[in-house]
């Protein structure tokens, strides 16, 4: 129980981590107020345990799919709102009250998913007096592992010159918005609304469950066993996200 405890809330903190890390790192190469990501993890940590405590009624809505609707619906909203982010950092309005607004959004919808995740799985082995304890340290060493990651990666990107810092965060942010639109493709898959299928199955070498599998998850959105709509969502929204930033580059003649 203590190394499942560790890592799944490390899988699903580090998720997180690894996008507010992204969007403080690119607010500090800017100037501007980190303040707003704050108030985000404030309401995301406040909005998974409301998400949390109602997850029953959620999944009971659509026919018994409201929970991967839901989700995916969740998903989706974060991808808008990077790719917005995208193209206002390569703006000269990247200061705006509107950037604050959509990066908070970010980090409201991105911890409120996460962190749903972790409450749901604390409650369900919670009651179990013989697995309490190793499920706490578990959690509890996750968290910091995921958290201490965040940072460096932060401090990583702060570190790098200016130029090359907006282009990595440029990549991570592509990276991580195809990620969303293959996990919520997948909760669509599950809600039938897309077709099932596989591509292929590279559980043998590299299994979902492992340690690296449930990494690879957590910032690629990793799947052993991906159907073709997922490949197909998952390009699509890494093309246009790409196509995007690149247009919005070009048109102002960034250096970035």
């Amino acid at each position: 129980m203590l190394l499942t405890s560790v890592i799944i809330v490390l899988r699903e903190v580090l998720e997180a981590a690894l996008l507010i890390s992204v969007l403080a790192a690119l607010r500090q190469m800017q100037g501007g107020s980190r303040r707003g990501l704050l108030w985000g993890l404030i309401a995301g940590l406040l909005a998974s345990l409301l998400i949390a405590r109602n997850m029953g009624a959620i999944s009971e809505m659509a026919d018994g799919v409201g929970q991967e609707l839901f989700l995916a619906f969740l998903h989706g909203v974060l991808y808008l709102a990077l790719l917005c982010i995208g193209v206002l950092a390569l703006r000269e309005s990247s200061h705006t009250v509107l950037m604050g607004v959509l990066m908070a959004t970010a980090v409201t919808v991105a911890v409120s998913r996460e962190g749903e995740e972790i409450i749901l799985y604390i409650s369900a082995f919670q009651q179990h007096d013989d697995v309490r304890s190793s499920l706490y340290r578990g959690s509890l060493i996750g968290l910091g592992i995921g958290a201490s990651a965040g940072a460096l990666l932060y401090y990583a990107l702060c570190l790098l010159p200016s130029k090359w810092g907006y282009r990595a965060i440029f990549v991570l942010l592509t990276v991580v918005s195809g990620g969303m639109i293959l996990q919520a493709s997948g909760l669509l898959i599950q809600a039938d609304y897309l077709p099932g299928g596989r591509v292929w199955d590279s559980s043998g070498w590299l299994p979902e469950e492992g340690v690296a599998g449930q990494l690879l998850y957590a910032m690629l959105g990793y799947e052993a066993t991906p159907a073709p709509a997922q490949l197909w969502a998952y390009g699509g929204s890494v093309l246009l996200m790409t196509s995007v930033l690149f247009w919005q580059w070009r048109r102002n003649g960034s250096t970035a």
